[in-house]
């Protein structure tokens, strides 16, 4: 029996192809893997050699996903827009870090003091409708992103206000005798 010498701990982004690897001393049972990014899912396999330069390989373990160290950034392209008695807020994903976002954080200022989030939802939402709305209040939206690490600033969509409906005007033709 030959004792073991060596691991070699072999990394890709499928099972099928684990295209970096890294070589680590016999003695140790914990590594941590630096050449990753956040938000992509990554398989490893460890194996061993033992004394006699023979390779033992262990099972591929995967996927692991990296965790985000530091919040995603702001939504992008936010903007908002008046339909009838509601309010649409919309949004794009970060440019380049679509993947770190968990959720989405919409807030509105009605004109008072206090701010407050008035929706959360997915990472795939880039959209939402406010239906609580009255006619005649400025109402100003902020968005953020949200990970586990924390939340980004926040992106501005901007200020609206609802109009209040026009009642109907009503029109009556008097004839004084074709004089205007």
């Amino acid at each position: 029996e030959y004792e073991v010498k060596s691991y070699e701990l072999s990394r890709g982004e499928s099972p099928r192809n684990l295209n970096h690897s890294e070589q680590i001393p016999y003695n140790t049972n914990s590594h941590q893997d630096f050449g990753v990014e956040p938000g992509k899912k990554y398989y490893y396999r460890l194996s061993a050699y033992n004394s006699a330069g023979q390779k033992g390989q262990g099972n591929i373990a995967g996927p692991a996903k990296i965790l985000a160290t530091t919040p995603p950034p702001p939504p992008q392209k936010a903007f908002v827009a008046s339909e009838k008695d509601r309010i649409r807020i919309t949004w794009s994903h970060p440019e380049t870090a679509k993947d770190l976002v968990e959720e989405y954080c919409v807030y509105r200022n009605d004109g008072s003091e206090a701010t407050s989030i008035v929706y959360s939802g997915t990472s795939e939402a880039t959209t939402w409708l406010d239906q609580k709305v009255r006619p005649g209040t400025v109402y100003s939206y902020t968005i953020s992103s949200r990970n586990k690490a924390g939340e980004s600033a926040c992106a501005k969509a901007g200020s609206i206000r609802i109009l209040p409906d026009i009642p109907p005007i009503k029109l009556s033709v008097v004839d004084n005798g074709g004089h205007a």
